[in-house]
């Protein structure tokens, strides 16, 4: 059986950070997990929305992050099928990361959980 990667969470960034955070709360009813000027998590029930003040320099608008088991492999393998690499596999301590780029201003995101 093939392994593949498992959706994590999805980074979406806003130019009104502040009334989209407020949208979030207000319409769909989340409680944010996490809370700076920087980002606003919510949790959902398979995964986590993490929310951005516009990041303006213009290359990405949404980043979708999947879990792995191995993200060296399925970054190669990502590369190998097409994709172009925006960050090689990087240790962060409790987790081993690396990005592609998706179409347009999106990135796609492996994340491999080292810290149990």
């Amino acid at each position: 059986m093939a392994r593949c990667v498992r959706l994590s969470h999805l980074h979406l960034a806003f130019v009104d950070f502040p009334a989209a955070v407020a949208w979030f709360k207000t319409v769909l009813r989340l409680h944010p997990t996490e809370e700076s000027d920087q980002a606003v998590v919510f949790q959902g029930t398979d995964i986590e929305i993490v929310l951005h003040p516009d990041w303006g320099h213009g290359d990405t608008s949404a980043t979708i992050a999947f879990v792995t088991d191995d993200c060296a492999r399925d970054f190669a393998a990502f590369v190998e099928r097409g994709a172009k690499a925006r960050k090689a596999p990087c240790d962060k301590g409790s987790s081993i990361n690396a990005d592609v780029h998706g179409p347009g201003r999106l990135v796609v995101e492996l994340e491999q959980r080292t810290d149990g």
